[in-house]
């Protein structure tokens, strides 16, 4: 993949294809990009359970799938990944992990290779977009609405294209046109404020 244009458009198309998830590693920046660089699509897969006071809920969660429609399981997170600690995002990263799976064959490696980056550099759009995510909705992000959601990863991805474009030495014309991409049209702005 590492072409500046074709991982903007993979973040687009997320976006505004509602499989773009903070918090999600098969659904954040990294992991869209790298499902789509393994040939993977999103699938969804709902899942049901009680809150502390007693009421049931349904989620909706992002997973990778097959071309058989079979989930995948995300590998690359074991190699790095961030969680919000007392309202700060922390990253954990472990090179060891992907050493070895360079050395044992399996698919950590292949999934962060497959996108052309290389590691630091997929660490540090992931880090750029949970950190800018978390920054814009606050450090409880369960109880935001979905235009606020939406504004969070919007800002975490105009992160993500300024690494990018640090990455792929482009000029600073060429980043803010990359972002405007990501306007949403008016219809579609519509449809996210009708509640």
């Amino acid at each position: 993949m590492r072409d500046f244009n074709h991982t903007v458009n993979v973040l687009v198309n997320a976006f505004f294809k509602g499989d773009l998830q903070a918090g999600t590693c098969s659904a954040c920046a990294v992991g869209n990009i790298v499902a789509e660089s393994m040939g993977y699509t999103m699938g969804h897969r709902y899942k049901s359970g009680l809150t502390l006071n007693g009421q049931i809920f349904t989620r909706r969660f992002p997973v990778w799938e097959n071309n058989d429609g079979v989930e995948i399981r995300t590998n690359w997170r074991s190699a790095f990944c961030s969680a919000a600690v007392e309202g700060h995002i922390v990253q954990i990263l472990d090179p060891t992990a992907y050493l070895n799976s360079i050395r044992n064959d399996s698919n950590l490696h292949k999934e962060i290779d497959s996108t052309g980056y290389t590691f630091l550099e997929l660490s540090r759009m992931e880090k750029a977009f949970e950190s800018v995510y978390i920054d814009t909705v606050g450090y409880n992000n369960k109880k935001v609405t979905e235009q606020q959601r939406m504004e969070g990863e919007l800002a975490g991805l105009m992160a993500v294209v300024d690494i990018l474009a640090y990455i792929h030495g482009v000029d600073l014309s060429t980043t803010n046109n990359a972002k405007d991409r990501f306007k949403m049209p008016v219809d579609v702005k519509e449809l996210v404020e009708v509640e």
